[in-house]
């Protein structure tokens, strides 16, 4: 497999920011458990979840869940799996999720922590986007990238629902940020994490993020419901305020992309 060949299969993320609901609609109670569950987490979603050179849940998302797990004394296991994998153990109850969006659908179904991380969508573009807006009713006449099977919150896909805003999928942020270097797009909807550390890739280097973010969401970990998960996501929700509150979340997240950014830029890219 080629370096962007191996980025190219690192896409399977739509059910953690944002699945159909097909899949949300298939969550059904099952008998509660007496612990936590082990926590699963897209394995191929560099910078904010992926398995590191040793097979470790690495990223983001999962470092700030694991330093809440140290704070919290508990033992649960971090485990990284293939897309289709975590929506099938999540669906069946064996597992918990570590990275979801929460919406009003899907608290009827599941219980979420309170969000961990703020994630932040932003817009990758070239030099000539300068003075342009980010909103969406700015958005209506540019085409976009974005990422096949991602929902960007209910905002941005009632608008696409609607034929507001122009789209075009792709497999992998990097295969969007490349086409937008090509002048396929307007522009590439990204999250922050990402567009940071792919924007430090030479080939990359005449885009750049516009100011202002295009919207913004919580990332949370969620058990399905008939889990007796409560008392366990109540506890995490106090380590979080702890990590936050001393300054440590920051530290961690920084850490992370730091790691993420060796992985992604050694790993799978390689010279440019």
């Amino acid at each position: 497999m080629t370096n962007h060949a191996a980025v190219e299969g690192c896409s399977r993320r739509c059910w953690v920011l944002g699945a159909g609901a097909a899949v949300l609609g298939a969550w059904a109670p099952r008998a509660a458990a007496a612990e936590a569950l082990p926590l699963a987490f897209d394995a191929a979603s560099p910078p904010t979840m992926y398995l590191d050179e040793a097979g470790r849940c690495a990223g983001v998302y999962p470092a700030i869940v694991g330093a809440a797990l140290t704070l919290m004394g508990d033992n649960a296991r971090l485990e990284g799996w293939p897309f289709n994998r975590v929506v099938q153990a999540f669906q069946q109850g064996r597992m918990g999720a570590g990275a979801v969006i929460a919406t009003p659908a899907r608290q009827q179904m599941a219980d979420f922590s309170a969000p961990y991380f703020q994630e932040r969508l932003r817009l990758v573009v070239r030099p000539s986007w300068s003075g342009r807006g980010i909103s969406l009713e700015a958005l209506q006449d540019q085409v976009l990238g974005v990422i096949r099977g991602w929902s960007y919150g209910q905002a941005f896909d009632e608008a696409r629902q609607q034929g507001r805003l122009r789209c075009i999928e792709f497999n992998s942020d990097l295969a969007g940020l490349m086409a937008l270097k090509r002048q396929r797009i307007d522009a590439m909807v990204c999250t922050e994490p990402a567009a940071l550390v792919w924007l430090r890739w030479p080939a990359l280097s005449s885009l750049w993020m516009a100011e202002g973010e295009l919207l913004s969401f919580g990332m949370h970990v969620a058990f399905r419901k008939g889990l007796a998960q409560q008392d366990w996501l109540r506890r995490f929700d106090e380590a979080v305020v702890q990590l936050r509150g001393s300054g440590r979340l920051d530290q961690v997240v920084a850490a992370a992309l730091q790691q993420a950014t060796l992985h992604m830029h050694e790993r799978l890219l390689g010279p440019p």
